[in-house]
């Protein structure tokens, strides 16, 4: 039993120093070296590690550059596959590391067409330039990395957070505009130019758009405790609050507005011809723009 018992203990102290043995820890040096690495027709970003993309919107063949200390750039792997570009920080033999110090280390990518966008770890990605397409574009956050844009042109533009990553972008035109957030990151537009907008929230993540001009129909929907803020114009707009967030739309001004609130939620809009606004809880409504037609459960509702 003795030998035994001293057996399994040194069984247990070779796999822990086994597995204290593949931590790998580095210092980063302060020679920092570019690696271009030759792209096929890459239209699809996504960060599996914590290294930053940062995307160049160009003309002519793409291509990428990897920017970081020499002891750290060799781990860092571009794999390319159907047009998505994967950016992996890899050390051989190890799934534990260690960096020490402050550093840089990112992946610029030069290319003209690339139209989706996704975060799957701590990298952040930046579009650094005008992104215009006739196609789609989409904006996807589904880990603690973040998505920043400056003005983008698209058909129709999705934008989605299913982790705590945030996404952001200045001045936007589409035809349709999707936002929603699944989890605790934020989705923020400074001015969005669009023909319908869909808008959501599913969770704690809030969803803002300071100035939205759109030509028709606006839905705003707050399923969680995420608030929405929209400001702008638009003909048409329905508001449902079905959970404890908040809609905050009285900067919104719209022809027609339906509006309900079926739990804590509370809504506030802008109307100039018609609202009809119901609540079946404990939310409110507040309605602005003296509109010719009014519809309410009396409950709940109040003119601002």
């Amino acid at each position: 039993m003795k030998t035994g018992f001293l057996t399994l203990l040194m069984v247990l102290a070779m796999v822990f120093t086994g597995c204290q043995a593949q931590t790998y820890k580095v210092v980063p040096s302060k020679n920092y070296v570019t690696q271009r690495v030759n792209l096929g027709n890459v239209s699809s970003l996504t960060t599996y590690s914590f290294v930053d993309i940062i995307y160049k919107p160009s003309s002519g063949p793409a291509y990428a550059e990897v920017y970081a200390p020499d002891n750290i750039a060799k781990y860092v792997k571009l794999e390319e596959k159907g047009g998505e570009l994967k950016v992996i920080f890899k050390v051989p033999g190890t799934n534990s590391y260690s960096i020490n110090g402050k550093y840089t280390c990112e992946v610029r990518v030069y290319a003209p067409s690339v139209t989706s966008f996704c975060t799957l770890s701590s990298g952040d990605i930046k579009i650094d330039g005008d992104l215009n397409t006739r196609k789609d574009i989409s904006l996807q956050t589904n880990s603690s990395g973040d998505i920043d844009a400056r003005d983008l042109r698209c058909a129709t533009l999705n934008i989605q957070t299913n982790s705590s990553g945030d996404i952001e972008a200045g001045n936007v035109e589409c035809s349709k505009l999707v936002m929603c957030t699944n989890s605790s990151g934020d989705v923020s537009l400074e001015k969005a130019n669009c023909d319908k907008a869909f808008l959501s929230t599913n969770s704690s993540g809030d969803c803002k758009v300071s100035t939205l001009v759109c030509q028709n129909n606006v839905d705003a929907t707050a399923n969680s405790s995420g608030d929405i803020f929209v400001s702008g114009s638009c003909r048409q707009a329905a508001f449902s609050a079905n959970s404890s967030g908040d809609i905050n739309a009285s900067g919104l001004k719209a022809a027609k507005v339906s509006a309900v609130s079926n739990s804590s939620g509370d809504i506030t809009c802008h109307a100039s011809q018609s609202v009809s606004a119901y609540c079946y809880s404990s939310g409110n409504i507040g309605y602005s723009g003296n509109p010719s037609k009014v519809e309410t459960s009396k409950k709940g509702v109040y003119r601002m």
